[in-house]
Parts: structure tokens; sequence; C-alpha cells
């Protein structure tokens, strides 16, 4: 057997182990447990697409990445300060 397999497999076991742990049984912890799973299915199917698309191109998704960054932070930025700036 592969020995990445088997690595992946104990990661996603303790994972899940400690996912469960966090969250626990309480009603306001399968709540959070449910956005949770819901936020990492979105996380991965994004993350998937966003490598095969860059695989072998790193310079250019640093570039792209840098540009979101910068627009996330002048959002930010102005949101903060919406009273002064006026809007």
């Amino acid at each position: 057997m592969n020995l990445t397999r088997i690595a992946v497999g104990l990661a996603i076991v303790l994972v899940v182990v400690l996912v469960f742990r966090a969250f626990g049984s309480s009603g306001e912890g399968i709540d959070n447990l449910g956005r949770f799973l819901w936020a990492t299915m979105a996380v991965t199917l994004v993350g998937s697409g966003v490598l095969h698309h860059y695989s072998g191109q790193g310079s250019q998704a640093v570039v792209h990445l840098l540009i979101w960054l910068a627009i996330i932070a002048v959002v930010a930025f102005a949101y903060q300060y919406k009273s002064v700036l006026g809007f």
C-alpha cells in the first residue's frame, strides 16, 4: 500500500476526531458542526479548482492572490472608516 494513502487516511481520521471533540454533542455544537462542514466542502471545492487552474504556474497564482488580498484590504478599510469617508 502506498505510504501517501496511509498518511492521508490518518490525517482524515485525526481531523474527524478533533472536529467531533471540539463541537461535542450539545445543540449549539451540532449547529456549528453543520456550518463547519458546509464551509469545509465549499473551501475544498474552490481550492481544488484553484489548484487545478494554477498547476505549474506558481508565480501567477501568487500575483493573483496578492491582488485579491489588496482588494479585500481596501474594502475592509473602507468599511471600517465608512463614517469618516462619508458613506
